[in-house]
């Protein structure tokens, strides 16, 4: 059933951490939501008892706290979001701050419909070295496939843009697709925002300060440890992390191309074409130098994938070197891909 929008903003937490660890987060939310006329939805899968009764005594009019046994980041994420009365809703971890900085010169309600995220200034913060980047840039080409180039030249390795404002319908929609995808660890949000920059215009609202606090994304060792703790927390082998550039051009082509989309087919495979290409030639790039990391098998199939060879027959290879890898999930991506396309597998249009 379709919800009819009540705000212009929704804030949804998808929140995991104790109460002392989420509650300052949670009580910037209640403040940003205060000063904007927002809501603010919380999805906790915490199973803090402590957390889950001080958060049920507080009775505010645009304030839903509700407990959780979502068992994947994705799944309490979508938890947190598909109850929001908001025409925009805005994603917040449950350690960032996000403040409301004075009232915005954009009327939200009278945005065109080629927006699809407002994306408020996002500074990214460590303990260590304070504020030490921006994410400040707006996407306003005109295309699908512009759109998703400016943004990989843009973001700069930062995929901070996930936490916009997006359209109530478009975050739904590519969320319930997210919760169909067998890798369900958190290691596509690459794929999601390229899905949602291929939807539409990304705009900048400067009277909205998101504040990312980066903890464990720092040193490349850091990095490589948090996503093979991803993988590990979904019961997956942490050798998936030699095969996620692969993960990421099955799953943006997906979202990309998925069958609820508004955007002009034409337009959409530009830019899943491109962004399949692109990490396909990544994940050889990564190959070529750590075949010691790759077993024979593996090899044998890797080395007929090339970047020229048609989407199709890429597909075909990337499902048997999954297949090597782990059978169950490459059955699964043959079921994700149909779900979300609507399409057999290899069969792009």
């Amino acid at each position: 059933m379709e919800i009819i929008p009540e705000y212009d903003l929704s804030v949804c937490i998808p929140s995991k951490r104790s109460l002392v660890d989420s509650k300052d987060s949670i009580s910037a939310a209640i403040g940003f939501c205060e000063s904007s006329k927002a809501e603010l939805q919380i999805s906790d899968n915490s199973q803090d008892e402590q957390k889950k009764e001080f958060w049920n005594n507080i009775n505010l009019n645009n304030f839903n706290y509700f407990s959780s046994n979502c068992k994947t980041s994705g799944e309490n994420w979508h938890n947190a979001a598909k109850n929001a009365k908001g025409s925009f809703i805005g994603m917040c971890s449950d350690d960032d701050l996000i403040i409301n900085i004075s009232n915005p010169d954009l009327n939200y309600s009278l945005l065109p419909h080629d927006i699809a995220g407002i994306k408020p200034s996002i500074n990214l913060w460590t303990k260590e070295l304070g504020f030490y980047k921006e994410n400040n840039f707006s996407i306003t080409d005109e295309t699908a496939l512009e759109r998703v180039i400016s943004y990989s030249k843009l973001c700069s390795g930062n995929n901070t843009t996930l936490y916009s404002f997006f359209r109530s319908d478009l975050l739904k929609e590519v969320q319930e697709a997210s919760i169909k995808n067998p890798i369900k660890s958190g290691t596509d949000d690459w794929s999601l925002v390229i899905a949602l920059v291929a939807s539409g215009k990304i705009i900048l609202d400067t009277s909205k300060l998101y504040i990312y606090k980066n903890q464990n994304w720092i040193k490349q060792k850091q990095i490589i440890d948090e996503q093979k703790k991803l993988y590990r927390n979904i019961n997956i082998c942490d050798r998936a992390l030699h095969f996620s550039k692969l993960f990421r051009a099955l799953n943006g082509l997906t979202y990309i191309t998925r069958k609820k989309s508004n955007i002009k087919r034409i337009q959409l495979l530009e830019a899943a074409n491109y962004t399949f290409k692109k990490n396909v030639k990544y994940f050889l790039d990564y190959y070529y130098e750590n075949k010691i990391l790759f077993l024979q098998k593996e090899k044998e199939k890797i080395n007929l994938l090339e970047i020229d060879n048609s989407i199709e027959k890429n597909m075909d290879l990337i499902l048997e070197i999954i297949r090597i890898w782990d059978y169950h999930v490459a059955d699964k991506y043959l079921d994700f891909y149909k779900n979300v396309t609507g399409n057999d597998w290899g069969i792009v249009k």
